[in-house]
């Protein structure tokens, strides 16, 4: 017969040898301990079970579970709810693709919208360090051909005169000729236009035209410079205290000059570093007081980097290192939650986020208050007291009045006759009549005394005739 250890309570193990770790009951809101760990029950979480559990008013969708205030989605959706479907469940990628947020990552080799199709570039091999783009080569400079394969002729360019090589060969500009472009006889071809004179390869244009074969109309010979001005290669150059096209305005620079080296531009005063105001007439207030912490100063207001504030961006932002959740926005360091939210934090759930309350009432933590007219939890039921008038200070309570002391009636319309009607002797007035208690008489119960001598006298008559 196997022998086997009854331990006493607090002890534990094969010999009893070991404490017991749940004599002292560790575990809070009914947690149940077994072997030392607790074993929580709904809605509680923690090595104790103390600590309520957040998933409790986290409401996952598709069968989704809570864990640690986040929801984990079931395959096939995803989103903070898991509210939504994964258009990945379908798997459109092709070819070995992987699909991440409905658009396929495709295998080295492949391309297209679901990587349908092959690369043309896995078997277009560029040379010579080419790269391949939609299966044609983009070379280097200095090789061409299909693969980038060939030495580019062009890459010492020996065309003289500003001739340009292509493919080994020199194209040359009107006027010279030649294998490299090295003989000039610009005029042989007679290349000025509009009746201009060609002069060792040069133009002389006739009155009216411009340009290098004076193919081009002049504009001054219409162009009509005011003030003074001008006309040069088609446009006006203006005096002195004039601008414009035709140097018709006055220049607001020229009587308005800039203070302190400033430069002015149609009228506007450009300062130096420092100097500040409309004609660069004040120093520059950031010189006096720089900006702290690498912020920058603009007509004396600093714009501080990021995680610093103050006038001089000399103290540290308390929202920089933002901690506040579900998209709540961090100001001076307090967390103003987006609707829906509340907290320090912004990590708790809002009760009145879904405006439970009917009838114009308002949600105040869950709890609704309610307007005149309506009760009930959702202020859902129309209040009978709304157009119950109780009078003389009466107060409607579940659509009945209850009426001060000396009044009574449905509306504590009336005065209680009781009230100024003392009944004597344990006497109960009502409706003005005192209901006296067995053995007291008379309107107010006044006469209790009385009837007690008569059955006095009554029992000692009585007594006197048996005893004779």
């Amino acid at each position: 017969m196997d022998e086997q250890c009854t331990c006493p309570s607090g002890f534990v193990g094969e010999w009893c040898q070991d404490a017991d770790p749940c004599l002292l009951s560790p575990c809070e809101n009914a947690g149940l301990c077994k072997d030392g760990v607790c074993i929580c029950t709904e809605g509680f979480v923690g090595e104790r079970c103390g600590i309520i559990d957040p998933c409790v008013l986290i409401s996952c969708e598709n069968e989704g579970i809570c864990t640690n205030e986040t929801c984990i989605c079931r395959e096939g959706y995803l989103g903070e709810w898991c509210e939504d479907v994964d258009p990945c469940i379908e798997s459109p990628c092709e070819n070995g693709g992987i699909c991440k947020d409905g658009v396929c990552i495709c295998d080295e080799g492949f391309t297209g919208e679901s990587c349908e199709n092959t690369d043309p570039c896995t078997v277009t091999v560029c040379q010579n360090g080419g790269v391949c783009e939609d299966g044609d080569c983009i070379c280097l400079n200095g090789f061409v051909g299909e693969l980038c394969q060939t030495e580019d002729p062009c890459l010492v360019n020996l065309c003289q005169n500003g001739g340009s090589c292509n493919n080994g060969s020199c194209i040359c500009r009107r006027g010279y000729y030649g294998d490299i472009c090295q003989i000039a006889n610009a005029c042989i071809v007679d290349p000025c236009l509009n009746a201009g004179i060609c002069n060792d390869g040069v133009c002389a244009c006739a009155e009216g035209f411009i340009g290098e074969h004076c193919e081009i109309e002049d504009a001054c010979v219409l162009l009509a410079c005011q003030n003074g001005g001008i006309c040069k290669n088609e446009a006006c150059i203006c005096k002195a205290g004039f601008m414009g096209v035709i140097c018709q305005d006055a220049d607001p620079c020229f009587e308005t000059p800039c203070q302190n080296d400033g430069i002015c531009n149609n009228g506007v005063c450009i300062c130096t570093e420092e100097f500040v105001g409309d004609r660069c007439e004040s120093a520059d207030p950031c010189i006096e007081y720089p900006c702290d912490n690498g912020g920058i100063c603009n007509d004396g207001v600093c714009t501080c980097t990021q995680g610093f504030i103050g006038d001089r961006c000399e103290n540290a932002d308390p929202c920089s290192g933002n901690l506040c959740q579900n998209g709540g926005i961090c100001n001076n360091g307090i967390c103003i939650c987006i609707e829906g939210f509340l907290g320090e934090i912004c990590e708790d759930l809002n009760p009145c986020f879904e405006d439970p309350c009917l009838n114009a009432g308002i949600c105040k933590n869950g709890v609704c208050a309610c307007t005149g007219g309506f009760i009930g939890e959702h202020c859902e039921i129309e209040d009978d007291c709304n157009v119950l008038p109780c009078q003389n200070a009466g107060i409607c309570k579940e659509e009945a009045c209850v009426c001060k002391d000396g009044f009574v009636g449905e509306l504590c319309e009336n005065t209680d006759p009781c009230i100024e009607t003392p009944c004597e002797n344990g006497g109960i007035c009502k409706a003005g009549v005192c209901i006296c208690t067995e053995g007291a008489t008379g309107e107010s119960c006044e006469n209790i005394a009385q009837a007690k001598n008569l059955i006095s006298v009554i029992s000692d008559s009585i007594v006197d005739i048996f005893t004779g």
